[in-house]
């Protein structure tokens, strides 16, 4: 794990080596329930932010570095619903007029926590490799 954070690291372009383009940044919140199946009557509450840096272009891609954390909490105390996740990333994303395409990895480190049914709480590390889209309109 720790020559994967330096590998990542290394990726990392210092201020020296390159100024800034952007600095984006998210932030949401989402709560749902009650749900119904297995699950009936939870509600769960989720969230996460994050800070990147947009360090260069090419061709309409930016590089990004970024780091975050989501977690999420449910009512009926499933360790599946109750963690809390610290990850850092880089990626290229492209832009359009009406939305974002962006791939790239992570590494995170993610703690179940406040189950009644798995005790002690359980961490797991890894690399996860992503790809989002999103579009909106109306703007």
């Amino acid at each position: 794990m720790k020559k994967l954070l330096i590998a990542l690291a290394a990726l990392l372009p210092t201020p020296a080596l390159a100024e800034p383009l952007a600095y984006p940044g998210t932030a949401w919140v989402n709560v749902t329930g009650p749900h119904v199946g297995d699950e009936a009557g939870n509600w769960i509450v989720s969230g996460k932010i994050q800070q990147g840096v947009d360090w260069t272009e090419l061709d309409g891609w930016r590089l990004n570095t970024a780091v975050s954390v989501s977690a999420s909490k449910d009512t009926k105390g499933y360790e599946w619903n109750n963690r809390i996740t610290p990850a850092i990333s880089a990626s290229v994303r492209k832009n359009s007029t009406a939305g974002q395409f962006e791939v790239g990895v992570q590494v995170i480190s993610e703690t179940n926590f406040g189950s009644k049914y798995v005790t002690p709480d359980r961490t797991s590390q890894g690399v996860q490799f992503f790809a989002n889209y999103w579009v909106g309109w109306g703007r």
